[in-house]
């Protein structure tokens, strides 16, 4: 954050998507097992940094499932609340979820915001 800060760029944050709300508001991180609650949580912290601060971020988390896959252009952007399909997925390829962070990287649309994507 102090390299952010002195160079007065953007920084650009990868998160999880254990920092992110259920669709009922509740927080992802509370319902994951102990062994991965630790992350989240850390996670969840360094988003709440950012947001206290008077840098300009950008913080970006995948769905509950991204694996490698293919580049299908047809995933939805959303704000802190996980995502699902109608088939009750929460999930994005690596390469969608690559497509969107260079999106994101090239034409700003989050400042100071979180976002998050899916199918």
């Amino acid at each position: 954050m102090t390299a952010a800060k002195n160079t007065g760029k953007r920084l650009v944050y990868v998160g999880d998507a254990g920092s992110l709300l259920l669709p009922d508001g509740s927080p992802v991180a509370e319902t994951l097992p102990e062994e991965h609650r630790g992350e989240a949580l850390g996670m969840r912290d360094v988003r709440d940094k950012l947001r206290d601060s008077d840098l300009d971020w950008t913080v970006i988390c995948p769905p509950a499932l991204i694996q490698p896959g293919e580049k299908k252009d047809n995933y939805r952007l959303g704000t802190t609340a996980l995502m699902f399909d109608g088939n009750g997925e929460s999930a994005i390829s690596a390469e969608d979820y690559a497509d969107a962070l260079v999106n994101e990287l090239e034409t700003p649309a989050h400042s100071r915001a979180q976002f998050t994507l899916a199918y």
